[in-house]
């Protein structure tokens, strides 16, 4: 549900243009590593937006539906509007390929807290912040070994990116460079050609 009080009519302090999300009754990921929380006992804010494309993205935390502590900060949440099939379909897509990559999370890829729908209308992934999109014209020879080790690591799971670009690299302040958008992502055992296509330019 998204509303801007709590059920029990708790309203925590709200700035504007914040929402909360009440997770549906059943969650379709919950991160093993985040046992302590109870999924269905949270509420999600959203702050402030990153990006619109196929998904929002923005950042936001995770709340105790209770008494509205924080019980993670400085997270991303990533909402699918299931009501086109496309969408849907690449929800879905990011739902497998972060299960099947789910050892890399954390390092090559972001760390995915938990998945679940609102309304049965919009799919959430409640996701690390790990770091800021490096723009293709900065990207440095040292950058491009860093995202072939990343891909690497990728395909040895099984899964090829499917729409690559350099703005699916981030960079945190220390220097780890992660890969996110996962949305068309596929099973099968082939190399991604955008970064390909680039070491033959840096090789030659």
């Amino acid at each position: 549900m998204i509303s801007s009080v709590t059920s029990c009519g708790y309203s925590p302090s709200l700035k504007e243009n914040q929402y909360l999300l009440d997770f549906d009754a059943d969650m379709e990921f919950v991160n093993d590593d985040e046992t302590t929380l109870d999924w269905r006992d949270i509420f999600l804010r959203r702050e402030i937006r990153l990006s619109i494309q196929v998904a929002s993205v923005m950042t936001g935390c995770v709340l105790d539906k209770t008494n509205a502590t924080i019980k993670l900060q400085n997270i991303v949440l990533k909402i699918y509007d299931l009501s086109d099939p496309e969408t849907a379909r690449q929800s879905y897509r990011e739902i497998n390929a972060y299960k099947e990559c789910c050892m890399l999370q954390g390092k090559p890829i972001p760390i995915v807290y938990a998945i679940g729908t609102v309304w049965g209308l919009l799919r959430v992934f409640v996701m690390e912040n790990c770091a800021t999109a490096v723009k293709g014209e900065k990207f440095s020879r040292d950058d491009w070994e860093k995202a072939n080790d990343v891909l690497e690591k990728l395909h040895g799971c099984g899964i090829t990116h499917g729409d690559l670009k350099t703005d699916d690299f981030v960079v945190s302040e220390q220097g780890h460079m992660r890969l996110i958008d996962l949305g068309l992502a596929m099973k099968r055992p082939v190399q991604d050609g955008h970064l390909r296509m680039k070491k033959r330019i840096l090789s030659g």
